[in-house]
């Protein structure tokens, strides 16, 4: 059979025209390369004073910031500890945060902390050729505690241009460039925040635009005979978040996040904690190892119940929805949902609880999902990732064992669109 040259000629440009337009339609949706890495659990915490690794995540050669989180549970009866978590590389600097998790067998009206208690995370690296490991490791002072970690994950997004900021001394170094732009500030203190009064605990300037930001840091307490203290996430003076503890808590490692759009003037970002109100006796509170990690955002979509409004263009695309309180029933309840079209996503997503609640919460993305487990004034930390194949749904959902109270506050969810990701196992 003879082909002539003008049907090969209009059928390579036929080829030719669906090879651009695929081009153009992935080039649509580039953004953030994503590794992310998850272990269940649950994994013994030996008391024996040693670090004992949890899990390490491997990643390319480049810039990388990388988020952890997990929730550390005591089956003893008796035995307390005071436990401290790292996130950490062989290419960049580690974070720490200190929980004290406290025994079952829990007297009535005693101030013995919580038996369940979530960790968040967040470190940087620079990894050269054959790329490197973010590894998080946890250490149980001897004293016969009977320590898990579950639900662990470590998710780390590839930056473009990475800015270190050091809070302490004020100064700060910036490599690379392109998209997408990362702040990381750190301080590691302690810095005493006395009752009644109101302490800086870190800020940092970001420039003009939109900004998706979470701050990770550790509230130690001396003394239960107090109660209202609050460490608030601002944008001047615009509370954005917030994080409330009570003397019950000993030790705690917390986040807050939230997304804005300051796309006309810089933005200077801080937390402000309060030490409450004291009622006797002797203590402080103190507020350690502080991280404030930024991600530039090239568009964002913020919703507000059903309604949505979006600000910007262009990679990363982010989409935020926040919620100040919701019910939690015995029966799985959504407290707060997101939207997302097909694609490859990240979703980080946060909840706080009063203490009048025992929830368990999932964050879910398809058949993807992360759990946590507590009681008291905690904030849990989310985070899981998914690949929809058409529009789905990232849900943020809880029950609890003791129904009809409020339970939830201070409700984040933000979902990334990632140009590539890469979901395994922890090594």
């Amino acid at each position: 059979m003879k082909i002539s040259w003008a049907i090969l000629r209009a059928a390579l440009a036929a080829t030719l025209l669906l090879t651009s337009l695929a081009g153009v339609a992935n080039a649509r949706w580039l953004g953030p390369t994503v590794y992310a890495g998850w272990r269940d659990g649950p994994v013994a915490v030996p008391s024996s004073g040693a670090m004992t690794t949890l899990g390490g995540l491997a990643v390319p050669a480049g810039k990388w910031i990388a988020w952890a989180k997990l929730y550390l549970a005591n089956e003893s009866p008796t035995n307390g500890a005071e436990v401290t978590c790292v996130l950490n590389s062989r290419g960049g600097d580690g974070h720490q945060g200190t929980v004290f998790v406290g025994p079952t067998d829990v007297p009535t009206g005693s101030h013995w902390p919580r038996t369940r208690q979530p960790v968040g995370l967040t470190t940087s690296a620079a990894f050269g050729r054959g790329g490197g490991t973010f590894a998080l490791r946890c250490n149980a002072p001897i004293g016969g505690a009977q320590l898990t970690a579950n639900w662990i994950k470590i998710t780390a997004m590839q930056a473009g241009t990475l800015k270190l900021v050091d809070m302490a001394k004020n100064s700060a170094s910036t490599s690379g460039s392109g998209k997408p732009e990362i702040v990381l500030a750190g301080q590691p203190g302690p810095i005493t925040v006395p009752f009644g009064q109101s302490v800086t605990v870190g800020k940092v300037q970001l420039p003009a635009g939109r900004w998706w930001v979470r701050a990770s840091f550790t509230i130690k307490e001396s003394s239960a005979l107090f109660y209202g203290g609050e460490c608030r996430l601002l944008l001047g003076r615009r509370m954005l978040d917030r994080k409330l503890f009570d003397g019950q808590d000993a030790a705690i490692s917390t986040v807050v996040d939230s997304a804005f759009n300051r796309a006309r003037s810089s933005a200077t970002v801080k937390i402000r904690c309060s030490g409450g109100t004291f009622s006797s006796g002797v203590g402080q509170t103190s507020v350690s190892d502080v991280r404030i990690s930024a991600v530039g955002l090239g568009t964002l979509v913020t919703y507000d119940g059903d309604a949505s409004s979006k600000s910007g263009s262009g990679q990363p695309y982010a989409e935020f929805a926040a919620r100040d309180d919701a019910q939690i029933l015995g029966s799985w309840t959504q407290i707060q949902t997101l939207p997302v079209s097909a694609g490859y996503w990240m979703f980080l997503g946060k909840a706080e609880f009063d203490g009048s609640v025992e929830p368990t919460c999932q964050l879910v993305a398809g058949v993807d999902f992360d759990q946590n487990n507590g009681d008291g004034y905690l904030t849990f930390p989310f985070a899981v990732v998914h690949r929809f194949d058409s529009s789905g749904t990232g849900v943020l959902r809880c029950r609890a064992s003791k129904t009809g109270l409020d339970g939830a506050m201070q409700i984040r969810l933000t979902a990334f669109k990632l140009g590539s990701l890469k979901n395994v196992p922890l090594n």
